[in-house]
């Protein structure tokens, strides 16, 4: 699973552009024109052009992408006749399932009051949205978007717009402005901007305006394993290089001041000099940093989690790269799925560069009391001379920095699900599974 990411419609439908283009030349052809736009941009097989922002792939290569109702309606006549044709009868049937779903997880009688409350608001909103689709007559439906499916090998030409583009596309469709799907980006972001909407500060969430669709298993046990991380208890691990222990103990968040007495003896001794650094770590410490982020490996994490009977967890690995300067963390969420594996479901690398000054953080660290032990005894073996200690302070630093970075984009991953249980659609690669 590479660059395993989830990225959202309106930072809430799933991102994930892996659409086979057919001619390399046609497309470079194309991209200088298409990039001028905010929406994605797809011509199939049969000639038909569509416009709208990609909502995922799954595992068998079937890309969905959502498109404003009344755009498809007004140009694409007969394809919004047969999408939209059975569409009351397949909401119906989603939510009838997911209502099912719901009442079993309240039946297994969840510990955590918050989770209860969830479910139970959750439960009522979907019980509304049944009634009110079996109340009206005919096509029922009335949200903004449609879904559309078709294969990658039906995909001519694609065309996936870069996060700034689609944001802008997300803000205007929020807005109702008219036209998104043909107007140049620049266009609409004048008349956001006029309208006083920030383009680089907003987060625009369209989920709510999606139509109900089916969830398969695995999405489901995936959606599970996220809302009850949040909900019933963090499990959490923490590592240098690919090794993890467990580091919740009942925080709420993970945090690197008990790795960093670690990281500092390591990065004094690659320095020179820094042979006497050894005398820094008591025995049995655990695994040094490596040269290059690398996969941890999840298999004590998983038998943890197995013991706690928890469908998903959080990883958190530091790496240091000396060579080029780089401070990398990476997070990671793992869940359980239906057949007993544990997936990647979703992760981020944030790097952080030690040439950058960061007072406030190096002031944070010795205050540390662990930390100012760590200065103290490197003093002691004068370590502090050539710029040796700074620049172990300075690696420090910018790992905080990173680690700051990365549990910013978890917790925006966390919100993004963490609003119904039926959206926005969640999707990731399949290509490998955890360690186990």
């Amino acid at each position: 699973m590479s660059g395993l990411s989830v990225r959202t419609f309106g930072w809430q439908f799933v991102i994930y552009a892996l659409l086979i283009c057919r001619s390399e030349f046609a497309v470079a052809q194309k991209k200088v024109g298409a990039a001028s736009f905010a929406v994605d941009l797809v011509t199939l097989d049969s000639g038909e052009r569509l416009r709208g922002a990609f909502a995922g792939v799954d595992a068998d290569g079937v890309v969905s992408m959502a498109v404003q109702r009344e755009w498809l309606k007004k140009t694409r006549p007969k394809m919004y006749d047969k999408v939209t044709r059975n569409e009351t009868v397949e909401a119906k049937d989603a939510l009838t399932e997911l209502r099912t779903r719901v009442r079993q997880w309240l039946n297994e009688k969840p510990e955590s009051n918050a989770l209860v409350t969830f479910l139970e608001i959750e439960l009522e909103r979907i019980e509304d949205r049944l009634s009110q689709l079996n109340d009206a007559r005919g096509n029922a439906v009335t949200s903004q978007f449609v879904m559309l499916t078709f294969s990658r090998q039906e995909v001519k030409y694609s065309f996936a717009q870069p996060p700034e583009n689609r944001r802008l596309a997300m803000l205007a469709w929020r807005e109702r402005l008219e036209d998104v799907e043909v107007r140049k980006a620049a266009d609409i972001e004048e008349q956001l901007r006029d309208q006083g909407i920030d383009p680089t500060s907003e987060m625009p969430d369209l989920a709510s305006r999606l139509p109900a669709t089916r969830q398969d298993g695995t999405e489901w046990a995936a959606r599970r394993a996220i809302i009850e991380f949040e909900l019933s208890g963090k499990l959490e691990f923490q590592g240098i290089g690919n090794a993890l222990v467990r580091t919740d103990a009942g925080a709420a968040k993970v945090g690197l001041e008990q790795l960093l007495p670690e990281l500092l003896p390591q990065l004094l001794r690659a320095q020179p000099g820094g042979q006497l650094a050894g005398q820094l770590q008591e025995p049995g410490a655990r695994p040094q940093a490596v040269a290059a982020a690398s996969i941890p490996d999840f298999r004590g994490a998983i038998r943890e989690a197995e013991r706690a009977k928890v469908k998903g967890f959080r990883a958190t690995t530091v790496a240091l790269n000396l060579q080029q300067k780089q401070a990398n963390v990476e997070t990671w969420f793992v869940a359980k799925l239906p057949n007993g594996t544990w997936e990647l479901i979703w992760s981020h690398k944030a790097m952080g560069d030690p040439s950058k000054p960061r007072p406030d953080i190096q002031r944070q660290m010795e205050n540390d009391p662990q930390i100012a032990e760590v200065l103290k005894l490197a003093k002691s073996f004068g370590l502090g001379v050539g710029g040796q200690l700074q620049t172990a302070m300075n690696f420090g630093a910018a790992t905080m920095a990173a680690q700051k970075a990365a549990d910013q984009e978890f917790f925006r991953f966390l919100d993004k699900y963490m609003k119904h249980v039926d959206g926005p659609s969640l999707s990731w690669s399949t290509d490998r599974t955890a360690k186990e």
